[in-house]
């Protein structure tokens, strides 16, 4: 094997595998599939990266009501536990999974907040968890204050994920959970809306990479090339 043999036979090994790089990997238009009010969805998928497929968003055993104003255009309910997290039975939950062969390197998830004003007493809380440990973990958390989250105003949340979310090579779901002081309390999440964020949709962001053992192959791959090319 000559020198322009092994070139050609690196980068076409190479081209099969994507670039990583910082992606959305996954959004929705809440407010766009929104009637105006609250509601309980499911929203569909508004687009995905190449090579990644994701479920609709949608909201598990919590009540939908019609509301306006700081809650419009938005999901989420009414009746979230105000004893626990019920992590089995209530939750905004969505999911997205790589093509075969491929992994996802998730980065961060982006969104928005609104709480009813003011609360009936005092803060409550919201937990994200996803199916890697069978929602056993807590993987973010926050404070859901009385009056501060206000959709129609700038803000959003930022989720930043370790390195725990890299390299998942199979499907995964994510799951929200609401835990107010008193039943009545409302919590809602919808899309971001702040100058200092680059996304106006609820964003799953990430990468999409070579599995590890794909990774591997075009290693092993790259070093029969450099092989024959020493002969």
């Amino acid at each position: 094997m000559n020198i322009e043999q092994f070139a050609t036979c690196a980068v076409l090994i190479l081209l099969v595998c994507p670039a990583a790089r910082a992606d959305v990997l996954a959004d929705y238009d809440i407010k766009g599939n929104s009637p105006g009010t609250s509601y309980i969805g499911p929203v569909p998928v508004n687009s995905t990266a190449d090579h990644v497929t994701a479920q609709a968003m949608e909201v598990v055993g919590v009540s939908n009501i019609s509301s306006s104003g700081n809650k419009s255009e938005s999901l989420g309910g009414n009746s979230w536990n105000s004893a626990a997290f019920d992590i089995n039975d209530e939750y905004i939950g969505f999911s997205l999974a790589p093509a075969a062969g491929l992994a996802l390197d998730i980065d961060a998830i982006y969104f928005n907040e609104a709480a009813n004003n003011p609360f009936a007493s005092g803060p409550g809380a919201w937990e994200l968890r996803s199916s890697l440990d069978g929602f056993g973990s807590v993987v973010a958390t926050g404070t859901i204050t009385s009056g501060f989250q206000n959709i129609n105003s700038a803000g959003f949340t930022k989720i930043t994920l370790d390195s725990t979310f890299d390299n998942v090579s199979s499907n995964i779901e994510f799951r929200l959970y609401g835990n107010v002081t008193n039943f009545g309390d409302q919590w809602f999440v919808t899309d971001p809306s702040d100058a200092s964020t680059p996304f106006t949709n609820f964003t799953v962001e990430g990468a999409v990479v070579p599995e590890p053992a794909s990774t591997a192959l075009v290693g092993l791959g790259l070093a029969f090339c450099l092989a024959r090319y020493r002969r």
